[in-house]
Formats: C-alpha cells, sequence, structure tokens
C-alpha cells in the first residue's frame, strides 16, 4: 500500500512539472514573439527576423510568425511564400486577409497586372466582409487602368465610390475616374472629375494629382493659358511635388 502512495505521490509530482514546464514554455514563446513585434515596430528588422525564424523553427502552427516573417523578409518572393503559407494554412486567421492585400501589392508592384487582377477576384470572394475591400477595389482598378482598359477600370472605382463613400479610397477613386476618361482622351468628362475632387476633397492628398489631371488635359486641349495657371497653382501649394516639377511644355 505503502507503495502504492509513493507511486501516486511521484506521478503527481510528475504531472506537475509537466503542467508547469508547458506553461512556463508557452509564455516564453509568447513573450518572444511579442519581443519580435516590438522590434519590427521599432525598426529593427534584423533582429525581430532571428527571433521568428528561431520561433518558427519550434512551431510551424502560428500564423503570426509567418505573417510577420513575411513582413520582415527582405527578399521578395520568399516574403510572398511567408504570406501564401498564412492565407492557405490559416484562412480563418484574423490577418489574412491583411496577407492576402499584400500578395496583391507585390504582384502589383511587379508589374504583373493580370496576376493581380486575379488575385484581387479572389481577395473578394474569400474576404468579402474584409474593411481592405475599398483598397483592393482599387488595386483592381489600377491594374486594368494600366492593361488600356478604362472601362473595366471604372467598374471598380465607380463600386468604391457606391458601397464606400466614406472611406479615403473613394478620394482616390474619384481620381482615378478622372484617369480613366483621360486615358480614354474624353478630356472634358475627366476635368469634371479632377474637379470634383477640387471642390469636395480639398484636404485629400488626391487634391495635387487633381491640379496635374487639369494641367495635362489643358495641355492636351492646347489651352495653354488654363494649363499654365493650374501649372502655377500647382507649383505655389505643392514646389516639391513630383507634378509640379514636371514641364509643361511635355
Amino acid at each position: 500500500m505503502k507503495r502504492g502512495m509513493w507511486l501516486k505521490k511521484a506521478l503527481s509530482v510528475f504531472l506537475l512539472f509537466m503542467l508547469v514546464s508547458l506553461l512556463s514554455f508557452s509564455s516564453i514563446f509568447a513573450q518572444t514573439l511579442d519581443d519580435a513585434i516590438k522590434h519590427y515596430r521599432a525598426g529593427e528588422t534584423g533582429e525581430a527576423k532571428r527571433i521568428l525564424l528561431n520561433q518558427l523553427a519550434e512551431n510551424r502552427e502560428n500564423p503570426e510568425i509567418l505573417f510577420y516573417l513575411g513582413k520582415v523578409e527582405e527578399q521578395g518572393d520568399l516574403s510572398r511564400k511567408y504570406f501564401k503559407d498564412v492565407v492557405s494554412h490559416f484562412p480563418d486567421w484574423i490577418n489574412s486577409d491583411r496577407a492576402e492585400l499584400l500578395i496583391c501589392k507585390y504582384e502589383f508592384c511587379k508589374g504583373m497586372r493580370v496576376t493581380t487582377v486575379d488575385l484581387t477576384n479572389r481577395f473578394l470572394e474569400s474576404f468579402s466582409r474584409s474593411e481592405m475591400v475599398p483598397e483592393v477595389l482599387w488595386i483592381s482598378g489600377c491594374s486594368f487602368l494600366a492593361m488600356d482598359q478604362p472601362d473595366s477600370a471604372l467598374l471598380q472605382f465607380d463600386k468604391i465610390m457606391k458601397l464606400f463613400p466614406g472611406s479615403n479610397w473613394a478620394g482616390w477613386a474619384q481620381l482615378c475616374r478622372g484617369d480613366c476618361f483621360f486615358a480614354g482622351e474624353d478630356y472634358n468628362q475627366a476635368m469634371a472629375e479632377y474637379n470634383k475632387v477640387l471642390d469636395y476633397r480639398r484636404d485629400s492628398e488626391t487634391f495635387p494629382f487633381a491640379l496635374s489631371g487639369l494641367v495635362r488635359c489643358f495641355t492636351q486641349l492646347e489651352d495653354w493659358e488654363k494649363a499654365l495657371l493650374y501649372h502655377n497653382l500647382l507649383k505655389e501649394k505643392y514646389p516639391y511635388s513630383i507634378e509640379s516639377i514636371e514641364n509643361i511644355a511635355e
């Protein structure tokens, strides 16, 4: 009987030790992951990457590790792979939509327009309730515009303005509507869209681009007086912007 009691005590001690060890490991793991995120937010991406790689070696089933590795990785294709692993293996994770968005941005920046459109369509099917839908629609519209498909681009920008009128992306959609009409050589309609930006989005980041759009429209119409007027207004308000230093004669 004494031996049986001793075994029970020994087993209880062993189980208690294992429980404490597991809790301690989980605490250390979480703290280390938090440290990696702090390093990332402080701009110390090298240290963040070192910690994250160590954590990935211990646990490949944590989407947050993969997500932040995608953010700190300097090689674009490898970064994309981390984000793809998040979306593929953890589609219901809270930031999977952000991972998918970053893949869209990566392909867009590479100039892969058709791939980008396919990815944005997949995003809209998988994450239709995401707060990033307006941005994804904008990326899709810009991709169509870059492929000389202004009508398809307009559909995307119109969706933003109709479904998300209070979003910051609505201002960019309004501006890009002007770009669509400009691409179709309908300069009068393009000017109407650019003027809406000037009238209703005076404090928006889109304002200087709308002024630049008006300069381009009046230049195409060979209305040099108005082109120069808006060009000078652009230089006065935004002297250091790229648009303001463009040569109007070009």
